[in-house]
């Protein structure tokens, strides 16, 4: 009996390194839909989040550092874009094979919106962001796998 036990521990042990494995499939570097900045996925300890990493214009017009200007929050209004995170709470479903229950912030509107993320390949992601008000009014965008 003891011997089944330790067969079955080990069992489900090696299943949640499979589903881990396929949940971390979008970690890496990415291209925005724009191709305007480089953002990286990373695992949390229970989550997927992102940040823009590479701006291809990292100052403005002015030659000034791009900041977070539309952010609605006035005290966050002077931050830079470049190392902000805009993507939190992504969670793998393996039934669905998506990443589930995200947010998506984008910094052109100074709004965030609900997302769920899909790989259709190794280096193509598809992101849907909509307003939990409005699900069926939805936007998808496709960012493309790179490097630093």
């Amino acid at each position: 009996m003891r011997h089944v036990l330790l067969v079955a521990i080990f069992v489900i042990f090696q299943l949640s390194i499979a589903v881990a494995s396929e949940g971390d499939k979008i970690t890496g570097v990415w291209w925005n839909a724009t191709k305007t900045a480089k953002i990286k996925i990373v695992k949390g300890v229970e989550t997927y989040s992102a940040d823009i990493i590479f701006l291809c214009d990292e100052k403005g017009s002015n030659g000034n550092i791009k900041l977070d200007k539309n952010n609605p929050n006035s005290n966050l209004t002077s931050r830079p874009l470049l190392n902000l995170q805009i993507v939190t709470g992504l969670v793998y479903d393996s039934d669905k094979n998506k990443w589930i229950n995200g947010f998506i912030y984008d910094p052109k509107s100074g709004k965030t919106f609900s997302c769920l993320v899909w790989l259709e390949g190794n280096d193509i992601l598809k992101i849907r962001a909509y307003s939990k008000a409005f699900p069926l009014m939805s936007n998808t965008v496709t960012w493309l796998r790179t490097t630093l």
